[in-house]
């Protein structure tokens, strides 16, 4: 799967898996990164889930 994302979405994944990882990310870019290239859902609970596309017809494990 090839996904684009916009310059800010990959300064917000390079510093994500840089090392060490950086320290002043927001939890609003990380978030607004994943859904662009997958499907994030808030529950009831609080928890948000990423689909990928690529796993949406697949089982759970």
């Amino acid at each position: 799967m090839d996904v684009q994302m916009s310059g800010t979405h990959q300064n917000t994944y390079n510093a994500i898996f840089q090392h060490p990882a950086a320290r002043n990310l927001q939890w609003h870019d990380v978030r607004s990164m994943l859904s662009s290239i997958a499907d994030v859902e808030e529950e009831h609970n609080g928890r948000q889930p990423v689909i990928y596309p690529a796993w949406r017809n697949s089982e759970r494990i």
